[in-house]
Parts: C-alpha cells; sequence; structure tokens
C-alpha cells in the first residue's frame, strides 16, 4: 500500500492468473475481486435452503458458549458466582439481566443488573453456594426485613432490601442471591477523586448527621442492632439527591445480645472493646463512625494500625490506656506486649493495675483536626465554615465519641443533638447567616424610613410653597440635607454589613495570605473536586454561602 501511495497503480503482468490471457490489469483490483465474491443469484432462494444448517450451525455455538462458562463455573470449584467479561447475557429468576460485575468480596460478587419488570438498574449480590454463607445470607435477609419494617418513614438511612431469590448454577450449587437498591459511589472512591485531601467540614456535618441518624435507629430499643462493620466502603451515596447516603452490607451485622463472632470490624476502626476481647454492644458502631468522620476530613485513617497489637497502640497514642477491666480482657500473651503490671506503690496509692510499656497520649485531636491551624495541613485556613469555633465543636463531638469505656461513650441520639450538628453555637455557619440576615433586615427597615422621611420633607416643601423664598429656600435646604445624611447612611450601612458578611473570612488572616506563610493552600482543581462531590450527593450550598462553592451550579 505504501508503493501504491507512492507510484500510483502497481501493474504486473498477470496474464497466467486470470483465464491464460495475457492483459495488464492492477493488483489491488484482483485483490478486492477475490476478497469480495460476486453477490449471488437469487439471494433469498440460497438464504431459505439452507435454513436448518443455519439454525443448526447457531445452536452449536450458543451450546458450546453455554457449556465454555458452566466448565469455568466448576474449574477449581469454590462456590463462587464467575462472570466473564463480554460474555452473553444472563437472565436470573426470569427478570434480571446481568450487565457487569461491579464488586466482590469473601462472601461473594455483586452483579449490576436490569429489572425488567420496574425498567430500573439494580444491584445484585449473590452468595457463594457454601453452606456458611447460605446460612449467613438468610439471617441478613431477615435482619434488614426487620429493619425494613421498622423504618416506616424511610428516614434511618438503610440500604433498601428489595428481593431475594435462590439461583440453580449448575455444577457450582444454589446462591442466594440478594436484590438491593442501585447506589453511587462510596465514600472511599470519592476521597480518591479528591487526591485524599479530605472534605470540608460543612460535608463531613452532612455526613455526621446522616450516619447518627442511622446509628439512633439501629440503637432504638425495639431494634438493637449492630452493624459492626462501619467504614468508608460502606458507606454509599445515593443517585437522587434527596437523600445524601446509605449504610450497606449488613452481612456481618448482629443484633445485640446474639453476637455470632468474636472477630469483627474492619482493623482501622475496629473499637477497643473488640481489640481487647471484652464483650461488645451497638456503641462499637460509635467508635468506627468517629474513625470514618476524621478520614473524611483529614483524607488519612485516624488508626492505620499494622497489625492488632499496633491498633490497641496507635489508640493509646492518641486516646490514653484503657481501664483496667477492659484491659483483664485482653489475652495474656497479647496483654505482656503492651502492658505490665503497676508497681506495689502505685497499686497502694489507688492508681491504675496496668501500666502501658509505650508512654500513652503523643498526639492530640487538636494537632490531627488543625483546630488552630485552618484544618489539617492548613488546607481550609480562611475558608468559610473553618473557624477555630467549628473545629473546637468538630473535636468535642469526636472525643465524646471516642470515650474508651462504651459505657461513657456518646449515644447517637444524643449526638444529634450536639452543637457540631444542630449548629448553635456563636460564629457556626447558621448563626452567621442568622446575623447577616438580621444586620440586612435592619438595613432595609432604615432605608425605608429615610425615604418615608424625604418623600414627607418633600411634600411640605411643595405645601409651603406660597410662603416667602426664604422659607421655601430653608426647606429646600433641610430636605436636601436630609436627603445627603440618609444617603450616607445607607452606603455606611452598606460597607458595614459587606465587612462583617466577610468577618471570619478576610479579617482573621492574621498576618498575611496563607501562601505568602507557607501554609499549603488547596489547588483550585481540589475545590473544584470538592464542589463536584457536593452536587453529586446533594449537599444544599445554601450552607456554603460565601465559600468558593456558592456558584457552582448542579
Amino acid at each position: 500500500m505504501l508503493l501504491l501511495w507512492k507510484r500510483g497503480p502497481l501493474i504486473h503482468d498477470v496474464g497466467s492468473l486470470v483465464g491464460g490471457s495475457r492483459r495488464q490489469r492492477p493488483i489491488v483490483q484482483l485483490i478486492c475481486e477475490y476478497a469480495s465474491p460476486p453477490w449471488p443469484q437469487q439471494p433469498l432462494r440460497k438464504l431459505t435452503l439452507n435454513l436448518i444448517n443455519t439454525y443448526t450451525g447457531i445452536n452449536t455455538s450458543y451450546y458450546a458458549a453455554k457449556q465454555k462458562w458452566q466448565n469455568v463455573q466448576a474449574s477449581g470449584n469454590t462456590g463462587n458466582f464467575r462472570w466473564l467479561e463480554g460474555q452473553a447475557s444472563m437472565i436470573l429468576n426470569g427478570r434480571y439481566e446481568l450487565k457487569q460485575q461491579i464488586g466482590s468480596g469473601a462472601f461473594g460478587v455483586v452483579m449490576k443488573a436490569l429489572d425488567h419488570q420496574t425498567k430500573e438498574h439494580v444491584a445484585i449480590k449473590i452468595i457463594k453456594a457454601r453452606r456458611a454463607y447460605s446460612q449467613q445470607a438468610r439471617r441478613e435477609i431477615k435482619l434488614l426485613q426487620d429493619l425494613r419494617a421498622a423504618d416506616s418513614d424511610g428516614s434511618s438511612n438503610v440500604v433498601e432490601l428489595r428481593g431475594h431469590f435462590v439461583f440453580n448454577n449448575p455444577g457450582v450449587g444454589n446462591h442466594e442471591c440478594l436484590v438491593f437498591e442501585m447506589l453511587s459511589s462510596n465514600l472511599y472512591t470519592l476521597l480518591e477523586q479528591v487526591q485524599f485531601h479530605g472534605f470540608s467540614l460543612p460535608l463531613v456535618r452532612k455526613f455526621s448527621e446522616a450516619l447518627l441518624r442511622s446509628l439512633a435507629f439501629l440503637a432504638r430499643s425495639d431494634v438493637r442492632v449492630i452493624h459492626t462493620d462501619m467504614k468508608p466502603e460502606n458507606i454509599c451515596i445515593r443517585n437522587p439527591k434527596r437523600s445524601a447516603i446509605k449504610l450497606i452490607d449488613f452481612g456481618s451485622s448482629c443484633t445485640e445480645g446474639q453476637q455470632l463472632f468474636s472477630y469483627i470490624q474492619s482493623r482501622y476502626y475496629r473499637s477497643p472493646e473488640v481489640l481487647l476481647g471484652c464483650g461488645y454492644t451497638v456503641a462499637i458502631d460509635v467508635w468506627s463512625l468517629a474513625c470514618v468522620l476524621v478520614e473524611m476530613h483529614s483524607g488519612t485513617p485516624l488508626f492505620s494500625g499494622e497489625n492488632h497489637i499496633d491498633q490497641v497502640r496507635k489508640i493509646m497514642a492518641l486516646c490514653g490506656p484503657p481501664p483496667d477491666a477492659m484491659i483483664d480482657c485482653f489475652a495474656e500473651e497479647k496483654r505482656t506486649q503492651l502492658f505490665k503490671p503497676a508497681s506495689g506503690a502505685q497499686a497502694a496509692a489507688g492508681q491504675a493495675r496496668w501500666v502501658p510499656l509505650d508512654p500513652p497520649c503523643t498526639r492530640n485531636l487538636d494537632e490531627v483536626l488543625g483546630v488552630y491551624s485552618g484544618g489539617p495541613s492548613g488546607r481550609w485556613l480562611n475558608e468559610t465554615g473553618h473557624s477555630a469555633a467549628d473545629y473546637k465543636q468538630f473535636k468535642d463531638l469526636i472525643s465524646r465519641m471516642l470515650s474508651l469505656d462504651p459505657s461513657q461513650r456518646l449515644r447517637p441520639d444524643v449526638g444529634l443533638g450536639h452543637p457540631f450538628i444542630t449548629q448553635d453555637y456563636a460564629g457556626s455557619p447558621k448563626d452567621l447567616r442568622q446575623q447577616a440576615a438580621q444586620r440586612q433586615a435592619a438595613t432595609s427597615s432604615g432605608s425605608s424610613s429615610s425615604s418615608t422621611r424625604h418623600s414627607s420633607r418633600r411634600s411640605g416643601t411643595s405645601a409651603s410653597s406660597s410662603s416667602s423664598s426664604t422659607s421655601a429656600a430653608a426647606g429646600a435646604s433641610s430636605s436636601s440635607s436630609g436627603a445627603t445624611t440618609a444617603t450616607g447612611v445607607n452606603r455606611s450601612a452598606e460597607r458595614a454589613l459587606h465587612r462583617r458578611a466577610s468577618d471570619g473570612h478576610e479579617d482573621n488572616r492574621g498576618s498575611g495570605h496563607p501562601a505568602e506563610s507557607g501554609e499549603q493552600v488547596m489547588s483550585e482543581q481540589h475545590h473544584a473536586e470538592l464542589a463536584g462531590a457536593l452536587i453529586e450527593i446533594g449537599c444544599p450550598t445554601a450552607e456554603l454561602s460565601g465559600s468558593r462553592y456558592a456558584n457552582v451550579e448542579p
């Protein structure tokens, strides 16, 4: 083809190839004639003549592909459902057309499917065809059904189970299948989208309120369900913007008093009572939620232990040693790696019976959250909604949720009334909005009064037109003076309002711009990414009035 482009049509003596006649024809033309044979005569007759052979070939290809899929399912049979990318679509239970695999775990796989009855996409959790997994799946189904029945108004933010069935997989076994509403990204994926820089405090406040509401529902006296696996991967964003997030994955959940497992919770979010081998209650989910909220703002896990022992060590570095009663539950071979018995003098003085081998409290929440430095690494310095007052309330909420003693840990229903959630404290975004509205109302009222006085004076001037010119001039002078005074007051009020509205944003910058003082400032790209995240979860931009997100349109 390169030569053809360089020298034009290639000519060759092809007489011996074309009927024995000696004539010159382009080689490319001969290739095309060979590659595309002439259109057949009587095409309809030829198509119908071999109809049986055509269908036989189709059936052979179909069953060969199906047998290949069954062989893959049965090979090294672990009881798991296996999906081949690009394979022919499958319809389960007569209505769910599988589209693609969107997740996997020890339990099995999660498939995206189209429900042909509702014409909506759903997520199907296909459990391994093994007895233990099937039993656990049936417990999860029963628990989710009970939660649905208890959540009469649908305000719990718990994922919706839409149905369940059993799929008989030839050569593998029976898969329990759970059909859920289709959700969007989880919070860990959202953190990845912002390069693990974390989310703003107003957005974290929105997460906090929704998740505390979920835990308050689970902790109700008529429910008492322990989720046991609160982490960013198990908190998903809903597609509709009217509700922000949903709590998913109740596969290891249980009711309080009927705990089936002692090894629960992902390590970074594991509560001290679980780590030490004590009994546990719904309070373990509050501990996990505190770890999640800090990670959502800072972008990094609060306690990133490399193993079981290191996790306890990292918790003590921030929260101090746990009570003696909890340390007593710790297995002796593990306890000796972290604690030693107190000396006789310490025990006689009524001090703790166990002393940590490593010095405790080497970290503090002020530094982790950046309470006085504009957030973690100073990323939110001078941003609206990130004042020291905001951070102090956030720190207070987290410290109460991180109480080592589960009986003293903040209850979810109490947490919903915390000032950080309700914004009932001086300098909160809600308080600043109310103050700005009051100032605006006062300014508008003052403008109306000035206009009324000005109009009345003009009327008085017109009515006294029959008076002497000196009196008229005096009246006009007085009216002009009044108008000037009113205008001056209005402009001064507007300037004052502008200054006060920016209070906490411009006036609190201190010695200079953060870029000049060497602080790490958020990039415009980070702001754009966070704005997209805000839109996706439906966070009301009214809560961010005055910030860079205020002008973002959904």
